[in-house]
């Protein structure tokens, strides 16, 4: 029950929908959090932090990101945890807790789809957060096409969105992977990385 509810902060999250979200995750993480289950905390903990980050809320993203690096440490099974490692990625490395990410990758189970995918993305946001951006544009490219082929629209799209945001800053073609990554986001009714896509767009424009 705790990943179904989760699973829907997200995607209120996602939509930009974030006083809602919010409501709902109040009420769940108590539960959540005395159940001690990786596989319902990530995802709830993914779901506060977003909302955090769109309320400004530089206290609750802090507070909130070490509660998920103490998870993740005491997560024995890799399997339950990388899952999830493309947003633990984005999360943590904008934290500065790039260890944490080099950690998982390393541990992440190989040869399955969904943790190679989690993988390829999480590489992708570890190179770009160190400026080889060549190496993240290539990444996210691959991450896409991974993602395409999986059937995970989300992923694709932010893949995409990086792929784009790389290749703009290397002054490279980025258009065409900015307005597939807009049409998905569109599809998919995601507003905040929608408006990031735009921006970018317009960045290419001026």
């Amino acid at each position: 029950m705790g990943y179904l509810h989760a699973f829907r902060a997200g995607i209120l999250v996602l939509r930009g929908e974030h006083l809602t979200a919010a409501t709902l995750l109040d009420r769940i993480l108590p539960a959540v959090r005395a159940s001690n289950l990786t596989s319902s905390l990530l995802p709830t903990l993914i779901a506060a932090i977003g909302c955090a980050q769109a309320s400004l809320d530089d206290t609750a993203v802090r507070r909130l990101t070490e509660q998920m690096d103490k998870v993740l440490e005491s997560d024995a099974d890799a399997s339950d945890s990388c899952q999830y490692l493309s947003d633990v990625a984005r999360i943590m490395v904008t934290a500065g807790r790039t260890d944490t990410v080099v950690r998982m990758i390393d541990a992440a189970p190989q040869g399955l789809l969904l943790f190679d995918n989690n993988v390829l993305t999480a590489k992708a946001v570890l190179a770009e957060s160190a400026g080889d951006l060549a190496e993240a544009a290539d990444l996210y490219q691959q991450a896409a096409k991974a993602w395409s082929r999986y059937g995970h629209q989300l992923e694709e799209a932010q893949a995409l969105l990086g792929a784009g945001r790389c290749q703009a800053r290397l002054e490279q073609p980025a258009e065409p992977l900015l307005v597939k990554a807009r049409a998905i986001l569109i599809e998919l009714r995601a507003q905040p990385l929608l408006d990031e896509t735009e921006t970018q767009l317009r960045s290419l424009r001026r």
